[in-house]
């Protein structure tokens, strides 16, 4: 039972990786031009960063090392505050598919820190502590998350799901 709950907080993590930087205010458009210190050097991106897809294939194919490289790669090469949340929330899940779990919270929580009011991280670093068997402060981030979440759409499910794997029942008017 204690594997099933691990593969499928495991699955989330990766749910909630693929989606990317959607949602941040940053990324209203779907592109953005930047310059990324230490050197001139300008990025356009279109939806997500290719990385994350990377990230995700690499996992999905179990290169968890190759999946490390490329989230710290990635870390390494954009600094601006909304790609460096996001390649932080990857590594977080990154992390947790290698049973790496100080890691993972050290990564989630420095994403917490660039976007504390950002539901993304908050609920992989519940998805963390469901993994390593902490439901009380899984259920504490999940909740966080759900106040968090847009009202609609697959994110909120996403996190509605993670609440009932640590039994609590949200939506249709419960909470």
């Amino acid at each position: 039972m204690r594997q099933h709950v691990r593969n499928m907080a495991l699955a989330i993590a990766l749910a909630t990786l693929a989606m990317g930087p959607a949602g941040l205010k940053a990324q209203t458009t779907g592109s953005r031009v930047s310059s990324a210190p230490p050197y001139p050097m300008a990025r356009i991106r279109f939806d997500e960063p290719s990385e994350l897809g990377a990230i995700r294939a690499a996992l999905a194919d179990g290169k968890i090392g190759k999946a490390r490289k490329i989230a710290k790669r990635f870390l390494a090469s954009d600094l601006s505050p909304d790609m460096q949340y996001v390649g932080l929330n990857a590594l977080c899940a990154v992390e947790s598919a290698g049973k790496e779990w100080r890691s993972a919270l050290d990564a989630c929580n420095a994403a917490i820190r660039i976007r504390p009011s950002f539901w993304m991280a908050i609920n992989t670093r519940g998805t963390v502590y469901l993994m390593t068997g902490d439901v009380e402060k899984a259920r504490a981030d999940f909740r966080r998350a759900y106040e968090l979440v847009p009202d609609r759409g697959d994110n909120r499910d996403i996190v509605q799901h993670n609440l009932a794997l640590v039994g609590v029942v949200v939506g249709e008017g419960n909470s």
